[in-house]
């Protein structure tokens, strides 16, 4: 998977995005798995019930 792929897939799963570049930086140095990772506390619904969530990275 390409890495404006792995972003636009955490974007389609409900992350508010201000700066693609950014995102793609930590997913880079950090890796996508582990950056999905962190949104866990944030999950207070089932994934199916998800509104958009506002995570600033």
């Amino acid at each position: 998977m390409q890495l404006e792929d792995m972003v636009e897939l955490l974007h389609d799963r409900g992350l508010a995005i201000e700066s693609p570049q950014r995102v793609a930086h930590y997913i880079r140095n950090i890796g996508y798995y582990r950056l999905s990772a962190y949104m866990y506390p944030f999950l207070s619904q089932p994934k199916a019930e998800h509104a958009k969530i506002t995570i600033c990275i």
